[in-house]
């Protein structure tokens, strides 16, 4: 304390110590909230869905199964539509696609309905049919998907 003040009465006078610790412990907080916002879009990101893939619809031209993909809508029987994929490139999840449909119909005898489940190319590949003509299918392999639609 300076000399020639009275009690009370110097340069830090003003200074609580009971205010202080408090305003420290907040400060304290606050910039431990702020550092852990700063690693939670990392965390998260690396927990969150890798972005679905938009792939197209298959157009049959002609005779044996003939086609081509197009990202246009697809009138009468195609046999993949809407083809959407996460961790899979859609250069190969179309000729995929193709493949497994015959694959995993071609399972089903009788009526397409209820379902199917079929191992294709490492993947697991199930099947929803529905209308006698129309099929849903999901192909997993750990983080790899690949799902398309097809019929009339």
């Amino acid at each position: 304390m300076p000399t020639g003040c009275a009690p009370g009465t110097g340069p830090k006078s003003h200074i609580n110590p009971e205010r202080n610790s408090l305003m420290f412990r907040k400060l304290l907080i606050s910039l431990g909230a702020v550092a852990s916002l700063g690693l939670v879009p990392a965390a998260s990101s690396a927990s969150a869905a890798a972005p679905i893939r938009e792939c197209g619809n298959f157009v049959l031209t002609g005779d044996h199964n003939q086609g081509y993909w197009t990202r246009r809508v697809v009138a009468g029987y195609t046999p993949v539509f809407n083809l959407t994929t996460r961790n899979v490139a859609c250069s190969s999840a179309r000729p995929f696609s193709l493949k497994a449909t015959s694959r995993v119909v071609g399972s089903k005898t009788g009526a397409l309905r209820g379902t199917a489940t079929v191992g294709y190319r490492g993947y697991r590949c199930r099947a929803t049919f529905a209308n006698g003509e129309d099929w849903d299918i999901r192909c997993t392999k750990g983080r790899h998907v690949i799902h398309w639609q097809g019929g009339a």
